[in-house]
């Protein structure tokens, strides 16, 4: 039994393309904007996981595995997340110090009995709303990430994550098109900004089973009709609101992230697993092949399938690492 801690993704930028596209909010209201696609591949990645005695041990490309029936055991314990911040002024620099105390022990509410009370158990309640802000609470007093991701559709969701996870937050998700906000000062900055453009239209959560439902259909033509799409909702929802907040770019355009067509390709050749359920039906000697849009392309003897990291987050997995 082995228990998955996080995912870790270094991408390659393999394309980047300035366009002047039209974009129509409404039969006669057409807006031309310029965009800067940067189009990604990783290139290096590695999933992390503890085994019982608590070692790390990383899966990547060319890892052999054994998967037995359930492969997805208990969630298990976050543990906690410590971080302190210093200012440095005549520097002009911001330096923060971490410190990670892993923990496995199973749990049913996201957090077992010895870290009902940490530090991060109350920056994750305030993160998703369930709390007040915790002001002596060190991650939740750093510098937030805000973001918005394309589902597809008319989809889209609005993220928040702390600059320590920074951009890597996004790898871990299924997505079309993917767009950096801004930086905010703190956890409580990001909250309100999630909050007002979730009130303005986007989604703040979406399952596994509805990403992929959209992202299976897409093709390398489609891509310019669904950018198009995530523009006009960035301009019809999110840009008003930005204003609002006084999140104003003084950017002339609008930087836009998307995983490159090969990785489309690949996701679509797989037999995409969407629950739980699903992911349990696997078992028998699998090769980990690659990680791409937020999740693992593993081969068996019978299928190649697509698992996304989040249904494993934090999850126990009941395999054996041959090599």
């Amino acid at each position: 039994m082995y228990f998955v801690k996080g995912v870790q993704v270094a991408n390659k930028i393999v394309e980047v393309s300035r366009r002047v596209l039209e974009i129509y909010l409404s039969l006669f209201a057409k807006h031309e904007v310029t965009v800067i696609e940067q189009v990604v591949e990783p290139y290096r990645w590695c999933l992390v996981l503890l085994d019982r005695e608590g070692s790390m041990i990383p899966l990547t490309t060319g890892s052999v595995i054994r998967i037995r029936r359930p492969l997805v055991g208990s969630r298990i314990c976050p543990g906690e997340t410590l971080v302190s911040m210093t200012k440095s002024p005549e520097e002009n620099a911001l330096f923060l110090s971490r410190t990670v105390i892993p923990c496995t022990n199973e749990t049913v509410n996201g957090f077992c009995p010895i870290h009902a009370s940490s530090e991060y158990s109350r920056y994750l309640a305030y993160v998703y709303g369930l709390s007040e802000f915790p002001p002596n609470v060190g991650l939740a007093t750093v510098p937030h990430m805000v973001y918005m991701l394309y589902l597809g559709g008319s989809e889209a969701k609005v993220g928040v994550a702390n600059v320590l996870k920074n951009v890597n937050r996004l790898f871990e998700q299924v997505f079309v098109f993917a767009m950096l906000i801004t930086f905010v000062g703190n956890a409580s900055e990001a909250r309100n900004a999630e909050r007002t453009l979730s009130r303005a239209g986007l989604r703040e959560r979406a399952t596994v089973a509805e990403r992929i439902k959209y992202i299976r259909s897409i093709t390398g033509d489609s891509l310019d009709n669904l950018l198009k799409n995530f523009l006009a909702i960035f301009l019809r929802l999110v840009k008003p609101s930005l204003e609002q907040l006084k999140i104003c770019s003084a950017k002339n355009y609008i930087p836009i992230l998307r995983f490159s067509n090969r990785c489309f390709d690949v996701l679509r050749s797989s037999s995409a697993i969407s629950s739980k359920k699903h992911l349990n039906t696997i078992e028998g000697e699998a090769v980990i092949e690659d990680y791409c849009l937020g999740g693992l392309i593993i081969d068996t003897k019978n299928a190649r399938f697509y698992i996304p990291y989040q249904l494993i987050r934090d999850r126990a997995l009941n395999i054996d690492i041959i090599r």
